[in-house]
């Protein structure tokens, strides 16, 4: 078992980026010597070059990538770090490519097994390396002695790949019983609309402002409209014309003005009359509105 390395993922991370920022750089340098140099002999040997580095700088970007699955060791890490400086001041030797490909070769020897278990359990300290070969993983499981921690955790995350999924059981829908309503209210008969007619001023006025039963309230307000009271919404009143007061033409006024009674049902319970009263037709209920 190979041992968690000593320099962190985002240190060798940072690292490996420089090198490959400073490659990088270094061909574009080359490229833009290509430029000039088209047609030498010179410039075809430099175009053989730029596609060597162009390689490498590839290779490198992979292993970026993968760094986070790798367990690398420090000598090896240090190694390749020079090499890569090595290859930036000088491309001309091939040994350094050919050192850098089998360094990296041997990077990619051993490789973390990526499960839900290592992930949440084993990442943290990074001890438990497998071979990169998934049967070669497998075989290994099921050698480990039955009664270690390391099999059941193997075991664990075989079931957990095995979960019963949505698509593999049906849940039947919850039965919900309906409520009848209707059975619930009270059996009795209502009293009939002529009931009103019968009813005193006094009493329509009573039922209208106390009662909490808006039907009971709207069969009032249709009364006290047919014994010729009207109802303000601005002011809340019910008001009533003087019969010995001639009124101008309603059609043609927006406004009516004029003596009125009205009723107080605050206070003094009573009529009381109010001299030049003016308001808005608009703030009129009409019988037909309330129908």
């Amino acid at each position: 078992m190979i041992q968690q390395s000593a320099i962190s993922f985002q240190s060798r991370q940072t690292q490996l980026k420089d090198q490959i920022n400073m490659l990088e750089q270094r061909a574009q340098e080359i490229n833009q010597d290509i430029k000039k140099k088209r047609k030498t002999q010179g410039g075809q040997d430099r175009q053989i070059k730029l596609k060597t580095l162009q390689n490498q700088i590839d290779k490198m970007k992979q292993l970026n990538e993968d760094l986070m699955h790798l367990v690398i060791d420090d000598k090896k890490w240090q190694k390749l770090m020079m090499l890569l400086d090595i290859m930036y001041q000088n491309l001309d030797n091939p040994e350094h490519e050919q050192d850098i490909n089998q360094l990296i070769n041997q990077l990619y020897q051993t490789k973390m097994v990526q499960t839900v278990w290592n992930d949440k359990i084993l990442q943290p300290n990074k001890l438990t390396i497998e071979p990169f070969d998934q049967k070669a993983a497998t075989q290994q499981a099921q050698l480990v002695d039955q009664n270690s921690a390391a099999y059941k955790i193997k075991m664990m995350d075989f079931s957990y790949n095995d979960r019963p999924q949505k698509n593999d059981y049906y849940q039947p829908p919850t039965f919900k019983e309906k409520l009848n309503l209707n059975s619930l209210l009270p059996k009795y008969k209502m009293l009939p609309n002529s009931v009103f007619s019968q009813l005193s001023s006094d009493t329509l006025f009573y039922v209208f402002y106390y009662h909490k039963e808006p039907t009971e309230q709207l069969m009032a307000a249709r009364e006290l409209i047919k014994n010729q009271w009207l109802y303000n919404t601005k002011h809340g009143l019910w008001m009533k014309k003087d019969k010995h007061y001639q009124y101008k033409d309603e059609e043609n006024e927006k406004v009516i003005k004029g003596p009125f009674f009205y009723f107080e049902n605050e206070g003094k319970w009573q009529q009381k009359k109010k001299q030049d009263f003016s308001f808005k037709k608009k703030h009129l209920i009409q019988y037909e509105i309330i129908q």
